[in-house]
């Protein structure tokens, strides 16, 4: 199951993300952030579960359905990180949740020799 929650209006220059919209350029980071957050959160609430999302590999959904999918940068992907999973924490899902944001946290957090964990 992909997450398909964003949408570009190539016209407009546009990202929509069910009713909201942020423009292309994003260099307000208060602007975007909720808007990426609560595509995020769909993502994690669509694709926690292996054997109903497009990709079973974690690395791989979050890779090519979240990133490349929704054409995130490095900053787009640090609001991500940082993303509290305590709004969503009484899901049933919850574990297979955390496990997804685990390995985004893994792939695409910051490394250990630059002084984070």
């Amino acid at each position: 199951m992909s997450s398909g929650n964003w949408r570009r209006n190539s016209a407009a220059g546009d990202w929509h993300c069910g009713r909201f919209t942020t423009p292309r350029a994003r260099p307000n980071k208060t602007r975007s952030s909720p808007v990426i957050e609560h595509c995020y959160r769909d993502f994690l609430l669509q694709n926690y579960d292996p054997d109903e999302r497009e990709y079973p590999d974690a690395a791989d959904q979050i890779r090519e359905v979240l990133i490349h999918g929704n054409y995130l940068s490095q900053k787009d992907i640090d609001i991500c990180l940082g993303f509290d999973l305590a709004g969503i924490a009484d899901q049933p899902e919850i574990d297979s949740i955390r496990t997804l944001h685990e390995v985004l946290k893994s792939e695409y957090g910051p490394d250990d020799e630059h002084g984070a964990s």
